[in-house]
């Protein structure tokens, strides 16, 4: 079973009878837990692809791309990564922690990761 569609479950954190019922104040509350969890997960994912010194470097995204089956090898990728590099204006270094998960969150972006 898939469970509620978006409206029903709307309908049962609205419904001040249901036992789902939340405040808008609690559910401010998840959504900014939610919010800091995807920040330090990304900030972790930025240290682990080689982002420690404060920029992540088109080696470092490579490793996250490959695993998101980028077509092409390292010559193509680089390629890829130089276009991206101007398009977004990302310094000669690399990509900073906002730029990487603002790249990531981008939905019509190549590299668009959800919560999911």
């Amino acid at each position: 079973e898939r469970g509620p569609t978006e409206v029903q479950f709307g309908e049962l954190l609205a419904d001040v009878d249901s036992p789902c019922y939340c405040s808008d104040e609690q559910i401010l509350q998840i959504l900014q837990t939610l919010q800091a969890k995807r920040e330090s997960d990304l900030v972790a994912l930025f240290r682990a692809l080689g982002g420690s010194s404060g920029f992540l470097s088109s080696s470092g995204l490579r490793c996250l791309v490959r695993m998101m089956e980028h077509p092409g090898d390292d010559a193509a990728w680089e390629g890829d990564y130089q276009r991206m590099r101007a398009q977004y204006g990302w310094d000669a270094q690399g990509l900073t922690a906002r730029e990487f998960g603002d790249l990531l969150a981008d939905p019509d972006g190549p590299y668009h990761c959800s919560d999911n």
